[in-house]
């Protein structure tokens, strides 16, 4: 038996967003690809957290919404979060994001991940920073 490119493809896919969601432990979470991508989308009661993985430029973006139950899922009410943080950690998940994306492939990607974690992580304890920007 033998490989193709599209297996490989879908393996590191799926082990990308295994990743992810055991890096969050969400309440849920779902994988959709995509030509050159990846989007997962994480429930982390009260947001809905989604990372835009772009495997051709090896870059991860990250949008964060509330989760409203009264409303459907609205992809105008998604913000990326790094608009979200205050300018010094701002600053400091930019530099690490550019960092990591110099590294190229998946190391740094996970490590664009990391960086992510580590800023919804503080974003989410910091209530000022989300009264702020209306959540």
């Amino acid at each position: 038996m033998f490989t193709t490119g599209n297996d490989i493809l879908e393996r590191r896919s799926q082990a990308v967003a295994e990743s992810v969601a055991a890096r969050f432990v969400p309440t849920s979470y779902s994988q959709v690809d995509r030509m050159g991508g990846t989007v997962v989308r994480l429930v982390l009661p009260p947001y809905l957290v989604e990372f835009d993985l772009d495997w051709m430029d090896n870059v991860v973006e990250v949008f964060v919404q509330p989760l409203q139950p009264d409303r459907p899922v609205s992809n105008r009410a998604r913000r990326r979060l790094v608009a979200m943080l205050p300018a010094y950690d701002r600053a400091l998940f930019e530099s690490e994001t550019r960092r990591a994306v110099g590294r190229g492939g998946l190391r740094g990607m996970a490590a664009q991940i990391d960086a992510a974690a580590r800023a919804f992580e503080q974003f989410s304890d910091d209530t000022p920073a989300r009264r702020e920007v209306g959540f």
